[in-house]
């Protein structure tokens, strides 16, 4: 956590990414090989899996900001998104 908000943004970007393709497997090698700090890995990454398994087929983002948003201290930041998976 914390981290320059641009690192943030570019961060959270890639974990988005996975999320929104679906890909549990991406997610956990993202999450691990980019050193990100993302709560809830795990249980994320077993939801994706449980709602494929359900008839998922796509996702999107319906909102992302940093905390930096709102803070405007840039230099220290957390991101958070809300997703919506159907």
């Amino acid at each position: 956590h914390y981290e320059p908000d641009a690192t943030v943004r570019r961060k959270d970007s890639s974990a988005i990414s996975a999320i929104i393709n679906l890909d549990e497997d991406e997610l956990i090698r993202t999450v691990y090989d980019n050193k990100i700090s993302m709560c809830g890995l795990a249980p994320v990454a077993i939801l994706i899996l449980i709602l494929k398994m359900l008839g998922a087929s796509k996702a999107q983002v319906a909102l992302y900001q940093t905390s930096a948003d709102f803070s405007k201290d840039y230099t220290s930041a957390v991101g958070y998104v809300g997703i919506v998976i159907k």
